[in-house]
Order: structure tokens, then sequence, then C-alpha cells
């Protein structure tokens, strides 16, 4: 989730009345490969991209998305940003400050 998202979210949950534990996330699947490749893609640096250099902790979660039904229903918060805009805005951010 893009900040700007998180921080509404997080307002809309404040001002919602809800008193019990929300999840503040997207609520979609995403491979991690997926926003790496994203990213590189995005900043033309896909050679700098290297899987398999640490090992897959044992136990690790093969997928792992929140429920966000109560974020959504209860609270009314919709996303503003859908992923790859989110990572554009971002870079962009970075890039100004460099």
């Amino acid at each position: 989730m893009h900040v700007e998202d998180v921080a509404g979210a997080l307002g809309a949950l404040l001002e919602s009345g809800v008193a019990s534990p929300v999840n503040i996330a997207s609520g979609e699947y995403r491979p991690l490969r997926t926003v790496i490749d994203a990213i590189a893609a995005q900043i033309g640096r896909s050679e700098l991209v290297r899987y398999g250099a640490r090992p897959t902790p044992p136990g690790e979660p093969r997928r792992l998305a929140a429920a966000t039904s109560r974020l959504r229903g209860e609270v009314g918060f919709e996303l503003r940003r859908g992923p790859e805009e989110g990572l554009a805005e971002t870079i962009g951010w970075w890039r100004a400050r460099s």
C-alpha cells in the first residue's frame, strides 16, 4: 500500500467508531518477487536483481494476504492507488531527493 493510503485507512478507522482490530492492508496477495520485478523495471535496473541469494527460512508461509473485509465493509475504506501507481509515485519521490 502507498503511505497515503495507509494514512487514509488509519484516519477512516479512527473516524468510524470501530473499536476492535482491523487489518490495514490492500488485501491482495502479491508475491514479493512481483513487487521486486516491478521496482526493477520502473527504475531500469533489472540486472541488479538476483533471486535465490538467501534460502527461504523453514516455516515461512508460501502466501500471505491480510483479510480486509472489515476495513472495506465496516470502515468503508477503499484504496486510492493501485500497486503500480504507488510504486511509481514512491520511486519518483526518492528520485526527487537524490
